[in-house]
């Protein structure tokens, strides 16, 4: 008996199964690059995996034709280094995504200041401003409580008397008069135990008040700095800045004191923001603060402030960093005459 040897014909089913298998793949790669790049676009990490997953697609849909094309034996030679090309190509177009997608991202760091209320500091010499959020001014500091007291070397705000611009770092600010001869060359400077600060230096002093009760016994601040000022029960204070300029000088005019010195000088009043470097003209600060500050400059004693600054209840023993000045006037309020 003779048998006739028949070549086993591959099921349609065998066929397709690839085919099939790849246009599901490709259809939840794009499934899920859409509900991604919807919920995550704003995240750089998400913005990558929108890019990952479009080009996944891309490659599943090339891959998809070159198997269609295989299955009509057109191109059956070329099928590994398609898909070795394709590989490359789509990894090419994920990084030129990310990198595009990144750059449109840019503008949304920009608009972290829309809708914010007015900011602080500003040049106190300019009444303009068109910020259109208003809120009460905080009540006299007598009717507050005093929560905290810190200082920055360079003032933030700026007047006609302290319009020297010092280029310092993060203590870039301005000054009463030019720094010391070779200041700004030194990497740390040291008086008495209080860092940050030298003999010539230009500071601004901040005594903070609330409308938290911060003295009943039993009453518990969040924490230091600005926390201070809350509590558990009191989250959102009123808040009102004295702010006064001055210059440390051996021998200096005025004694340091806990209470905002007395003085009869023009002081300007204005609804602003905290100030302080986690803040920027792209970055606003959410609190509301009603600010007095003094137009004039004092010298302060530099031995008498050491000697509080390194031993104060507030442990607040150091410069701090100085905002950059608010200018656009749509980030300020208008100040009255």
């Amino acid at each position: 008996m003779f048998f006739i040897e028949q070549k086993a014909v591959p099921s349609q089913d065998v066929e397709l199964f690839p085919l099939n298998l790849t246009v599901i793949f490709s259809l939840e790669c794009r499934v899920a690059y859409c509900k991604i790049r919807t919920a995550c676009h704003p995240n750089l990490t998400g913005q990558f995996m929108c890019s990952l997953y479009n080009s996944i697609f891309k490659l599943t849909s090339i891959t998809l034709i070159i198997i269609i094309l295989n299955n009509f034996k057109i191109i059956r030679r070329l099928t590994m280094r398609c898909l070795v090309m394709v590989l490359f190509v789509s990894l090419a177009l994920a990084g030129n995504l990310y990198a595009s997608e990144k750059e449109h991202a840019a503008p949304a760091e920009l608009n972290q200041c829309i809708g914010a209320g007015p900011q602080a500091p500003r040049d106190i010499d300019s009444l303009t401003g068109s910020n259109p959020v208003i809120f009460e001014a905080a009540p006299a500091i007598k009717d507050m409580n005093l929560c905290n007291i810190h200082f920055h070397r360079n003032a933030e705000h700026k007047s006609a008397e302290y319009s020297t611009f010092v280029e310092d770092g993060s203590n870039s600010g301005w000054a009463c008069k030019e720094p010391a001869a070779g200041r700004l060359s030194e990497k740390h400077a040291e008086h008495n135990g209080c860092s940050g600060i030298a003999e010539g230096d230009t500071i601004e002093v901040h005594w903070v008040h609330t409308t938290c009760d911060i003295n009943t016994h039993g009453v518990k601040p969040l924490g230091g700095g600005l926390n201070a000022c809350m509590t558990t029960m009191c989250p959102n204070p009123q808040l009102r800045v004295v702010a006064q300029v001055f210059v440390l000088e051996k021998n200096g005019e005025l004694k340091f004191s806990e209470s905002p010195i007395v003085h009869n000088d023009p002081t300007v009043v204005y609804t602003g923001s905290t100030t302080g470097t986690t803040w920027n003209n792209h970055h606003c600060s959410p609190l509301q603060v009603t600010w007095d500050v003094k137009k004039t400059c004092d010298t302060l004693d530099i031995d008498d402030f050491s000697k509080w600054c390194s031993t104060n209840k507030y442990k607040d023993n150091h410069a701090h960093g100085v905002r950059e000045l608010v200018t656009p006037e749509s980030l300020l309020s208008k100040i009255g005459k």
